[in-house]
Formats: structure tokens, C-alpha cells, sequence
């Protein structure tokens, strides 16, 4: 193309009755030069994504590890409702009407509950590989797998970076907080949405389709009502999205965990 283009343009340039400045050839030239990279790039964009996601979904995954990864996702996340009630309760110094979770990530019994967000950040990762490796090959794909990493990845930074408080000035870690958290919250509901979504490509899934996609979408709508509607205590609106969170984590992780037993209806 650049090249036809090219000649096409030297040959009207030849032609004295109608002359073609130069600055008209070397836009020419460039828009040409412009569209065959674009065009490559595209290409070769297209052939990497394609050449992962195949090579992966011909790594075989056994229907033992299948269940390991969804036995690990229950048991990590009974863990992390477990640590989060418990605390609650051994903090009567903060209302848990009003206190978000993250206030309990700072004094007394804060790092038990920094630990059980590490462990749901690896329950998340183990979640999305379970069902990467317990969907079919057509059904696979690599969006929900990667977005509970990126999940996974936030909350262990949430853990870490200590939140602002009420009454206190507002610091750089607190910042760092803040936005990771969002980023945990939404990575986890828009995987949530993708994964359930590709259950329905599965004939031995989609009968799950339906519920695991209702109860994603009421997360993801209960996400954007928890950033934008203010009429309920923060402690509480935020702590009805997780247990929502929670319970499709609970259910999807249930379902991987007895995979062999489905497959046998």
C-alpha cells in the first residue's frame, strides 16, 4: 500500500498540467507509513493474545486440582468472615454500624485481620484458576483468571497501607488505601460478572449461569450504591456489599470444590 501509493503520487508529480506540492506527498507518504504500522501492530497484538490464551488452555488441569483450588477458595474465605466477625467482636471500642472494615485493620487484633486479607487475596487467585482449569477449552478465557489477580493483588495493599481515621490529617498511605480498596472491590465484582457469564458456554455450568450472574450483577449495582448513596451508615452499607461479595465467593467456591460430583448429575 505505501508503496503504490507512493509511485502513484512521483507519477502526478511527473505530470506538469497537474503538479502536487511536496508537502502533499510527504503527508501522503506519512498517513501511508501510519496505517501499514497500525495495521501490524494490530496484528501481532491480536496473535500474542490469541498465542497465550491458547498455549494455557492446553496446559491440562486435573479434576483433583480442580478441587484443591476450590477447597482452598471455601476454606480461605470461611477464614476471612470468620476473622472479620471475631474482630468485630473483640473491638468494642469502635461501632460496627458505622466503622468500616479497614478501621479494624489499625490496633488491637489489626494484623490477625491483615492476615486473613492475604488470605482471601490467595483464595481470590485460586478461585479464577479453579475455573479457568474446570471450564471447557471453547469456554475458557483469561479476563475473570486475571481481574482475581488484580483483585487479589489490591486487598494485599489495602491490608498493608493503614487507612485515614476520623479527626486525623490525611496521608499519602491513606490515599494508597483508598484506592486500592475501590480497585480490590471493583476487580473482584467485574470478574465476578465475567466468570459467571462464561458459565453459560459450558454445558456442564450453565445451570448455574443464572444465580452466579444475578447475584455478580447485585454486587456490581451494590458496589456503585455503596460509592454514590450515603443514606445508610458507612460500617454498614459497606459491610452488606462484602457479605454479597462473600456469598457468590462462598457459592462459586462450593461448586468447584464438589466439580466431580456435578459432573456425575
Amino acid at each position: 500500500m505505501f508503496l503504490s501509493t507512493s509511485s502513484q503520487l512521483i507519477r502526478r508529480r511527473v505530470d506538469r498540467s497537474n503538479p502536487i506540492p511536496p508537502t502533499a506527498v510527504a503527508k501522503a507518504a506519512c498517513r501511508a507509513y501510519t496505517t501499514v504500522t497500525t495495521k501490524h501492530w494490530n496484528v501481532t497484538a491480536t496473535r500474542w493474545r490469541h498465542g497465550v490464551n491458547g498455549i494455557l488452555a492446553l496446559i491440562p488441569m486435573r479434576e483433583s486440582t480442580v478441587r484443591r483450588c476450590g477447597g482452598v477458595a471455601f476454606t480461605g474465605t470461611l477464614v476471612f468472615v470468620a476473622v472479620a466477625v471475631v474482630v468485630q467482636w473483640l473491638r468494642p471500642d469502635l461501632d460496627w454500624l458505622d466503622a468500616p472494615l479497614s478501621f479494624y485493620l489499625l490496633g488491637g487484633y489489626g494484623h490477625v485481620l491483615q492476615a486473613a486479607y492475604v488470605v482471601l487475596a490467595c483464595a481470590l487467585v485460586c478461585l479464577g484458576g479453579g475455573f479457568y482449569g474446570a471450564l471447557r477449552r471453547e469456554a475458557r478465557s483469561l479476563a475473570p483468571w486475571s481481574l482475581f489477580t488484580y483483585a487479589a493483588s489490591a486487598l494485599v495493599v489495602t491490608a498493608l497501607a493503614h487507612s485515614n481515621l476520623p479527626g486525623h490529617a490525611p496521608t499519602l498511605q491513606g490515599l494508597v488505601h483508598g484506592v486500592a480498596a475501590q480497585a480490590a472491590f471493583l476487580g473482584a465484582t467485574v470478574a465476578m460478572l465475567l466468570q459467571s457469564w462464561r458459565l453459560r458456554d459450558d454445558a456442564r455450568w450453565r445451570s448455574r449461569f443464572r444465580f452466579a450472574f444475578a447475584l455478580a450483577l447485585a454486587c456490581f449495582a451494590g458496589l456503585w450504591v455503596d460509592a454514590l448513596w450515603k443514606g445508610m451508615p458507612r460500617g454498614l452499607e459497606q459491610k452488606l456489599l462484602i457479605a454479597l461479595i462473600v456469598c457468590w465467593l462462598l457459592c462459586a467456591a462450593w461448586w468447584l470444590w464438589r466439580v466431580r460430583d456435578q459432573a456425575d448429575e
